[in-house]
This record gives structure tokens, C-alpha cells and sequence, in this order.
């Protein structure tokens, strides 16, 4: 499976935003910005994943928890992603979400995962 680590990584200083404590990792907006070598206009705050695991803001940072800190393959991100939809909706994966997010599964594999997520959950 492909690694894909650019949502967060480990920072020190970024484009002139004040340096961040050791272990702080970039995220969103960030994590683009540097992972692409983009050279665009940085907003006035952006967002790291912190240590802490408290919310805050540091200067121009927003600082989020470490259990903000997205997966590192789109797969992880995604099974993550199918599990709130489920638990928002009994179980069930709302049209809206079969529709967007998941218009792949077939009726009998989504038949299949609310099944395996009844079994777990319930």
C-alpha cells in the first residue's frame, strides 16, 4: 500500500510564521503548501497537529490534537470516514453519503459493511 504522508509532517519555521514546539507537524492548508513546494499567498493563521492534547492557538498557528492528525494512506482515511457515517446514521450509510463519498460500493457490498458494522457496534 502507498504511503501517503502529506497531510502533516515535522516543522520548525514555516514562511515567516513563528517556529512551533519539537514534534508539531503541519496540517490542511499547510501540509499542502509545503509538501508541493507551492508558492502561494499564506493566509494569515494556519493549522498543525501539536503534542498537547489541548486545542489552542500559538501566535498566527491554530493548534490542534494529536487525534486530529489524519492517517497516513486515503485508504485509513476513508474506512475512518465510512465508521462516522455509519454511527451518524444507525448504522446505515445515508444516501447522500452511497451518492458522494461512496458511489462505488455496489447495494450488495454496502448490504455487506452495514451488516459487519451491526456486528461490532451494536
Amino acid at each position: 500500500m502507498t504511503y501517503n504522508n502529506q497531510n502533516s509532517q515535522h516543522i520548525i519555521v514555516f514562511h515567516g510564521f513563528p517556529a512551533l514546539e519539537e514534534g508539531d507537524r503541519f496540517a490542511g492548508y499547510s501540509a499542502l503548501i509545503s509538501a508541493h513546494g507551492l508558492n502561494v499567498p499564506v493566509p494569515d493563521h494556519l493549522c498543525a497537529i501539536g503534542m498537547k492534547h489541548k486545542k489552542y492557538d500559538y501566535e498566527r498557528w491554530h493548534i490542534f490534537t494529536p487525534r486530529h492528525r489524519p492517517r497516513d494512506t486515503l485508504y485509513d482515511n476513508l474506512v475512518d470516514l465510512l465508521i462516522r457515517f455509519l454511527s451518524q446514521n444507525d448504522g446505515k450509510l445515508s444516501k447522500r453519503a452511497r451518492r458522494r463519498e461512496f458511489e462505488k460500493l455496489t447495494d450488495d457490498e454496502t448490504r455487506v459493511i452495514e451488516e459487519k458494522y451491526a456486528e461490532i457496534f451494536d
